[in-house]
């Protein structure tokens, strides 16, 4: 191409990050930033994603600095930094993450929810769905799974067949 940008750049990390090539898509990123690319919010969460599968710790953290220094916060950007968080088991960072976001969908609350349930925190995790209720976020199905491994199958459908938390049957 002899005019490259932002987007063909991120096109061509995704792309090879799509296919599994993870050395390539940062490769691709290096070059980039040497050509003086200023990366984008889809450059960054390709990036995280990328580091979230590898469970690249550092790079995560070193993209997350980028995110936060070049004011490039946003849900979808933030909800991939608390993915990430969550990937590395990095619950606490994740809270930090969550709990600045500015906005919140049902996927950051439900990769909330999920990433407590797995650690066994099952407290929060139901903390948590009661806030995304109340907040007047719906669950969707992996909402529903998170809460139900929250404290075994057992407890999480009682609770969900008890309607603990006050929805309707015509809300979900």
């Amino acid at each position: 191409m002899p005019e490259r940008n932002v987007v063909s750049w991120t096109a061509m990390i995704n792309g090879y990050f799509k296919f599994g090539l993870d050395d390539e898509a940062l490769s691709y990123f290096s070059q980039a930033i040497k050509d003086g690319i200023v990366p984008n919010s889809k450059t960054f969460v390709c990036l995280l994603n990328l580091c979230s599968r590898r469970l690249d710790f550092e790079l995560g953290r070193q993209v997350h600095a980028r995110v936060v220094k070049g004011n490039w916060r946003n849900l979808i950007v933030d909800s991939a930094v608390v993915y990430f968080y969550v990937q590395c088991g990095d619950l606490k960072s994740a809270f930090c993450v969550f709990d600045r976001m500015v906005e919140r969908d049902v996927v950051s609350w439900t990769t909330m929810i999920t990433a407590c349930s797995q650690q066994g925190r099952c407290g929060e995790a139901f903390g948590m769905f009661t806030q995304m209720l109340n907040g007047g976020f719906l669950p969707n199905g992996f909402t529903a799974s998170g809460v139900l491994k929250a404290c075994g199958e057992e407890k999480g459908v009682e609770a969900w067949e008890t309607n603990t938390w006050g929805y309707s049957e015509e809300d979900v």
